[in-house]
């Protein structure tokens, strides 16, 4: 992925959420885990964050 090593992705999104995802019930319900995106970037080796995480 061009060299990168973090990506700096949105929190609670079902497919860039880093640690809490909405369950998809439009609930706004929040159930632990990582989304699509994130969790597809953290299985090719790159830190998945979100922004507000230093």
């Amino acid at each position: 992925l061009c060299g990168a090593e973090v990506a700096i992705l949105q929190d609670r999104s079902p497919s860039c959420g880093t640690s809490k995802v909405y369950d998809g019930s439009f609930g706004r319900q929040l159930r632990p885990g990582q989304g699509v995106a994130a969790a597809k970037l953290s299985e090719l080796g790159l830190e998945v964050r979100a922004p507000n995480v230093h």
